[in-house]
């Protein structure tokens, strides 16, 4: 399944930013479909005929289901740029394996499987209000820029005046 909460390391950061997965672990090749099949090749998993419009509507539905986590959330900001980028290729493309190409992650029918797990996901994260356990907070990634910053400014030369 696909996960947002925690961030799972991924090979490489094109994968991350894709919402890795299984696209990226085996190859966009793996997953090309072909329409005439009743299922497709990858996973077994049946053709939608509506999966266009089943990705729009599962996405405004995800989007709907965050509005409870608070707006400055990083859960929250990430999984909107997720998904509002999927609800946008999806609306100005009508051909699906156009979608599945600019998405670059996989077939309709997984991007709603990922989309169904995300679900439980999020009803986790305002059950147990996870926004709370990292307020305020800092993290070892800000730590290690600030760290960086500092090092960068003493190992530079003298500004001439």
């Amino acid at each position: 399944g696909f996960f947002l909460v925690p961030r799972p390391a991924y090979d490489d950061a094109a994968e991350w930013r894709s919402g890795g997965g299984a696209a990226y672990r085996f190859g966009v090749a793996a997953v090309a479909r072909r329409r005439d099949e009743d299922v497709d090749g990858a996973r077994g998993v049946p053709v939608n005929p509506n999966g266009r419009q089943d990705l729009i509507d599962q996405c405004e539905a995800l989007l709907e289901a965050l509005k409870p986590i608070p707006e400055w959330s990083g859960y929250r900001i990430d999984v909107e740029k997720i998904i509002n980028f999927r609800l946008k290729t999806a609306k100005e493309n009508e051909d699906e394996e156009e979608i599945e190409r600019i998405i670059g992650i996989g077939q309709l029918e997984e991007l709603l499987d990922h989309g169904e797990d995300e679900f439980k996901v999020i009803k986790m994260y305002i059950e147990e209000k996870m926004w709370d356990q990292v307020k305020g907070q800092e993290f070892v990634s800000d730590t290690l820029l600030e760290d960086d910053e500092e090092a960068k400014e003493e190992d530079a030369p003298p500004k001439a005046s």
